[in-house]
Protein backbone atom coordinates (compact mmCIF):
# COMPACT_ATOMS: atom_id res chain seq x y z
CA UNK A 1 0.00 0.00 0.00
CA UNK A 2 2.59 1.89 0.84
CA UNK A 3 4.31 1.69 -2.59
CA UNK A 4 1.12 2.41 -4.02
CA UNK A 5 0.98 6.05 -2.05
CA UNK A 6 4.73 6.74 -3.37
CA UNK A 7 4.22 5.63 -6.31
CA UNK A 8 0.92 8.54 -6.86
CA UNK A 9 3.12 11.23 -5.04
CA UNK A 10 5.84 10.50 -7.20
CA UNK A 11 3.13 10.90 -10.31
CA UNK A 12 1.36 13.75 -8.69
CA UNK A 13 4.98 15.56 -8.41
CA UNK A 14 5.94 14.81 -11.82
CA UNK A 15 2.53 15.95 -13.71
CA UNK A 16 2.35 19.22 -11.76
CA UNK A 17 6.01 19.69 -13.03
CA UNK A 18 4.47 18.92 -16.62
CA UNK A 19 1.65 21.69 -15.94
CA UNK A 20 4.21 24.25 -15.04
CA UNK A 21 6.46 23.58 -17.83
CA UNK A 22 3.63 23.70 -20.28
CA UNK A 23 2.26 27.20 -18.56
CA UNK A 24 5.61 28.42 -19.27
CA UNK A 25 5.88 27.70 -22.90
CA UNK A 26 2.37 29.04 -23.51
CA UNK A 27 3.46 32.01 -21.61
CA UNK A 28 6.36 32.41 -24.19
CA UNK A 29 4.43 31.93 -27.12
CA UNK A 30 1.83 34.35 -25.96
CA UNK A 31 4.21 37.10 -25.31
CA UNK A 32 6.48 36.22 -28.58
CA UNK A 33 2.96 36.67 -30.52
CA UNK A 34 2.05 39.79 -29.18
CA UNK A 35 5.48 40.93 -29.59
CA UNK A 36 5.05 40.13 -33.27
CA UNK A 37 1.44 42.30 -33.63
CA UNK A 38 3.12 45.34 -31.16
CA UNK A 39 3.39 47.12 -34.12
CA UNK A 40 0.05 46.73 -36.25
CA UNK A 41 -1.16 47.38 -32.67
CA UNK A 42 0.55 50.60 -32.66
CA UNK A 43 -0.42 51.15 -36.00
CA UNK A 44 -4.23 50.46 -35.49
CA UNK A 45 -3.98 53.27 -32.46
CA UNK A 46 -2.47 55.63 -34.39
CA UNK A 47 -5.39 55.27 -37.38
CA UNK A 48 -8.18 55.00 -34.85
CA UNK A 49 -6.39 58.48 -33.76
CA UNK A 50 -6.78 60.27 -36.86
CA UNK A 51 -10.48 58.45 -38.01
CA UNK A 52 -11.99 59.62 -34.58
CA UNK A 53 -10.33 63.35 -35.20
CA UNK A 54 -11.67 63.13 -38.32
CA UNK A 55 -15.58 62.48 -37.58
CA UNK A 56 -15.40 64.89 -34.19
CA UNK A 57 -14.29 67.59 -36.73
CA UNK A 58 -11.03 68.19 -34.34
CA UNK A 59 -8.46 68.55 -37.39
CA UNK A 60 -6.73 71.69 -36.08
CA UNK A 61 -5.17 70.09 -32.92
CA UNK A 62 -1.52 69.41 -33.97
CA UNK A 63 -1.14 67.61 -30.59
CA UNK A 64 -3.61 64.97 -31.18
CA UNK A 65 -2.80 64.35 -35.16
CA UNK A 66 1.37 64.44 -34.14
CA UNK A 67 0.63 61.63 -31.85
CA UNK A 68 -1.24 59.90 -34.31
CA UNK A 69 1.51 60.11 -37.11
CA UNK A 70 4.24 59.50 -34.49
CA UNK A 71 2.40 56.10 -33.10
CA UNK A 72 1.89 54.99 -37.10
CA UNK A 73 5.50 55.30 -38.00
CA UNK A 74 6.89 54.07 -34.61
CA UNK A 75 4.49 51.09 -35.18
CA UNK A 76 5.62 50.69 -38.96
CA UNK A 77 9.55 50.70 -37.85
CA UNK A 78 8.51 48.43 -34.97
CA UNK A 79 6.92 45.71 -37.06
CA UNK A 80 9.49 45.92 -39.55
CA UNK A 81 12.29 45.62 -36.69
CA UNK A 82 10.95 42.86 -34.87
CA UNK A 83 9.25 40.67 -37.73
CA UNK A 84 12.86 40.61 -39.32
CA UNK A 85 14.49 39.81 -35.77
CA UNK A 86 12.14 36.77 -35.12
CA UNK A 87 12.49 35.46 -38.78
CA UNK A 88 16.47 35.66 -38.36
Amino acid sequence: MQKLFRLLKNYAFLCDNYTNENNNLLKYTHMKGLLKNLGLILILVGALILVACSFTGNVNNNTILGTSIVLVIVGLISYIAINKKIAD
